[in-house]
């Protein structure tokens, strides 16, 4: 409180245009408070979660453009670093009076996204992770304090690879990679600025002799896709130990993609099985 009282009585004197004109600065507090998650169980079904709890979301992102398109403010938070934040989704600062357009983002990563501009996000330092967004409108009209909920809904599409034989000891990785799709999307319609494809390499968790599950996010260029994943099992050298091809898998925004079958194993005998919410049980050969 007594940071919002300080932000009340700021003033900036703009030299440039004359001692006789002041900007006012109005204090804005902004909060992110729930998610609107789709949680696939034995029925998908729809719940909201709060920031606090869903530990997946590792980091949150706020910025502001002015009517000109023009960043005015950006900040992180890492949830594993309280640097510079009271509580992890709430930030405050002070804004002249005018119109902006807010943009939240929740993500599962340690590193910030880059945002480039009203109309792109992207990942440049890590591969795509669980994404939150919310975008909306915010109009100062006065000094008086402004305080700003947001609620943030899954842009990603989600595959999720399940081996149905066991992770063998020289298996150390899971190279997926995608023949469309991007990693930098537009925060505004949710959708891929970028389509020529991407990779994600996830390391294996799972102990040697037991199976394996892997999951992968990607930003789409429509609500639904079809898209070639390619995936191969690396050793810790980088090495490729098996290599799969599934074609014409269907990915959709907000919603799972499982791939299962033989990973660890070699030859071409072995299936995968495409079971999503929205479609029914496809086999796939190769």
């Amino acid at each position: 409180m007594k940071r919002i009282a300080f932000l009340s009585t700021i003033l900036l004197l703009l030299s440039a245009c004359g001692k006789d004109r002041i900007t006012y600065l109005t204090p804005v507090r902004i909060s992110v408070e729930g998610f609107v998650i789709s949680v696939e169980d034995e029925l998908p079904q729809s719940k909201d979660t709060s920031l606090s709890q869903y530990q997946a979301a590792k980091a949150v992102t706020l910025a502001l453009f002015n009517a000109d398109g023009m960043l005015r403010y950006c900040s992180t938070q890492l949830r594993s670093d309280s640097v510079g934040y009271t509580t992890f989704g709430q930030f405050d600062f002070a804004l002249p009076m005018g119109s902006y357009t807010m943009e939240v983002f929740a993500y599962g990563s340690d590193s910030a996204l880059m945002v480039n501009g009203r109309t792109e996000a992207a990942y440049t330092a890590d591969k795509v992770r669980e994404t939150f967004v919310a975008t909306r409108p915010l109009d100062i009209t006065s000094t008086d304090p402004v305080t700003v909920n947001a609620t943030l809904s899954r842009i990603t599409s989600n595959l999720q690879v399940i081996s149905t034989d066991n992770r063998t000891s020289n298996a150390d990785a899971v190279r997926l990679t995608y023949s469309a799709c991007g990693k930098s999307f537009n925060p505004i319609t949710g959708l891929a600025t970028v389509n020529g494809g991407i990779v994600n390499t996830v390391y294996l968790t799972y102990p040697a002799g037991q199976p394996a599950k892997i999951n992968s996010y990607s930003f789409l260029n429509a609500d639904q896709q079809f898209v070639d994943i390619g995936i191969d099992v690396l050793d810790t050298a980088g090495g490729v130990l098996t290599h799969k091809e599934v074609i014409n898998v269907p990915l959709r925004r907000n919603a799972r993609t499982v791939l299962q079958g033989q990973l660890f194993t070699t030859g071409t005998s072995s299936s995968f099985m495409l079971d999503t919410d929205y479609d029914t049980v496809i086999y796939v050969n190769f």
